[in-house]
């Protein structure tokens, strides 16, 4: 009989063996049982004990196989099935990684057992969202209604330092309440903070009754509607409504001319 050592990892088993044993003697059955024998020599790799039930005559014999470093002469034993490429020393055993969901190459919190450069798995569970190949801790923070933390450091838009400007928008102080901004106070943020708009017209944002679509007041010194015009020179003031009798001399009635000519032509006739 023969025993076959098949180089195991976490990957499955090699498809040829490493190692082959072989009986002593014709009709021995050796490898008719094998099981693993712990570290039996305390080397620190494990080892292999094999039976042969038909040894002298069915009386058998149990023989132990000494496990060893791999091929490649790294730590990781042939038989402890922990060496991820036992043809590359540089490549050791197992470990833990974590499953990498998105594809994004940082994993979530579930551990695993694998080899490095597995598909599917990272070596840190530092994704903050993994169902989102564009949330890890290598994305770029930018501005969005959602407020997403996209590169995982526990800030989102406004409050992280390190976020996209590009996604900036303006809006401007709005101290009176009319809808109305200063220009002259501008905010460049994600998002609009209170009190702000997003007009940059009114030429004085203490003063309610002075913006834009203010009606101007003729004969009070202020410029309610911001258009530039001292309010007695404001074309656009209306002008005070008229009281009282006109004074301006109007022109007669024809029919008061005709009959004031009546008596002129008698005279002339009496003559």
């Amino acid at each position: 009989g023969r025993g076959y050592v098949y180089q195991g990892s976490v990957r499955g088993l090699e498809s040829r063996a490493g190692t082959t044993l072989t009986g002593e003697s014709i009709g021995d059955h050796f490898g008719g049982a094998v099981s693993g024998a712990g570290d039996v020599n305390g080397d620190g790799y494990a080892d292999l004990v094999i039976w042969a039930p038909g040894y002298f005559e069915d009386v058998g014999r149990a023989y132990v196989h000494h496990g060893y470093p791999g091929e490649d002469s790294d730590s990781d034993s042939i038989l402890a099935a922990d060496d991820c490429d036992d043809t590359d020393a540089t490549v050791g055993g197992a470990t833990t990684l974590y499953v990498d969901a998105d594809g994004d190459g940082h994993g979530g919190p579930t551990p695993v057992t694998g080899c490095p450069g597995d598909p599917g798995y990272a070596a840190a569970p530092d994704d903050c969202d993994d169902t989102s190949a564009a949330i890890s801790p290598a994305a770029a923070e930018r501005c969005d209604h959602a407020d997403t933390d996209e590169d995982c450091d526990g800030l989102a838009d406004d409050a992280d330092p390190s976020v996209d400007p590009s996604g900036f928008r303006l809006s401007f102080a709005d101290g009176d309440g009319d809808g109305f901004g200063d220009g002259g106070a501008a905010v460049s943020a994600c998002d609009q903070p209170a009190e702000h708009v997003s007009d940059n017209t009114d030429c004085d944002d203490g003063d309610a009754g002075v913006h834009p679509a203010a009606e101007e007041v003729p004969g009070d010194g202020v410029d309610q509607d911001c258009d530039g015009v001292d309010a007695a020179e404001d074309p656009s003031a209306e002008a005070p409504a008229k009281s009282g009798c006109s004074t301006a001399p109007g022109a007669p009635l024809p029919w008061l001319v005709a009959l004031l000519a009546v008596p002129a032509l008698a005279r002339r006739r009496r003559g």
